[in-house]
């Protein structure tokens, strides 16, 4: 499994009211809960170009482009995060 795909804040899971899967056996089973690290990435770079160019309305973008551009920067941070 990428990087990408491993979730940003990996819970335990509850099996029965007194067992919970290990974080090794929630990567071995794909049952995770939450956000991959490259969703919360790319949320944390629109919600800042969001908060310093304001909204998509007068600016000369489109939201659709700083979508893009978000998730384009979070896929750079985890190929430098993979060296």
């Amino acid at each position: 499994m990428k990087n990408a795909d491993l979730p940003a804040n990996p819970q335990p899971i509850a099996i029965n009211e007194t067992e919970c899967l290990s974080t090794s056996e929630h990567y071995g089973h794909n049952n995770f809960n939450g956000l991959t690290k490259r969703e919360m990435f790319a949320m944390h770079t629109m919600a800042s170009w969001v908060n310093h160019h304001g909204s998509s309305g007068g600016y000369g973008f489109s939201a659709k482009e700083a979508a893009r551009s978000a998730v384009e920067c979070a896929d750079a941070l985890l190929e430098e995060l993979s060296k």
